[in-house]
């Protein structure tokens, strides 16, 4: 590929990287350089018309010192101009990073803010939940409680014998009291005479209200 294909497509990649990147558009910058190249193709033109056309040697001599004084010139005055605006370039392009960076960083706070804020409701509703879940467990432990109590007590005052009446008889002379009088009277007609807690054989019956 010539030299000019190549430059012509290094200059249009970074023309499409400041449009792209930055939203530059050097077009005024490209448009400078092409004038400066033309100005000196021009330039060297003339020059060597004006070679051609002098036979003096001294003459010559001088052309060729003001074409070499004009092209310094030139390119001194041109480097100054694409030196000045591209560091205007460079200031802007820095500026753009930062800004960007700044953006970024506050939409990342921002992300940020708000994933705190979520884990933090989400804490907050886990512990609601669980002092929910903690204090219904503690209800229905004190239920259960008050149920088991309940039933034990009602298991402790029925009768031994049949589970269903109320304890109300006491046995003589070993003083258990788990049984109710009817209990006590059946087996006796049965002629069960003895303790059914401690075997001891049964004197009398003592009946007492609950």
């Amino acid at each position: 590929m010539p030299g000019e294909d190549r430059d012509a497509e290094d200059i249009a990649d970074i023309g499409g990287i400041c449009i792209i990147d930055y939203g530059l558009k050097l077009e005024k910058l490209r448009r400078r350089m092409r004038d400066f190249s033309e100005d000196q193709l021009s330039g060297y033109a003339r020059f060597s018309e004006n070679l051609r056309s002098t036979h003096d040697r001294n003459r010559r001599r001088e052309i060729v010192i003001d074409f070499l004084r004009e092209l310094a010139a030139s390119a001194n005055d041109f480097a100054d101009k694409a030196m000045r605006t591209l560091v205007k370039l460079q200031d802007f392009c820095l500026s753009k990073i930062e800004l960007d960076g700044e953006r970024r960083l506050m939409e990342l706070s921002s992300q940020l803010i708000e994933e705190v804020d979520h884990v933090s409701h989400m804490l907050q509703q886990s512990r609601l939940e669980s002092q929910m879940s903690e204090e219904e467990n503690r209800r229905k432990f004190e239920e259960e409680k008050a149920a088991l109590e309940v039933s034990i007590r009602e298991e402790l005052e029925k009768c031994r014998i049949c589970k269903q009446n109320t304890r109300n008889a006491v046995v003589l002379p070993c003083m258990h009291a788990q049984f109710c009088k009817e209990c006590l009277e059946q087996n006796g007609r049965g002629n069960i005479r003895n303790c059914s807690v401690c075997g001891s054989h049964i004197r009398s019956i003592l009946h007492y209200i609950t």
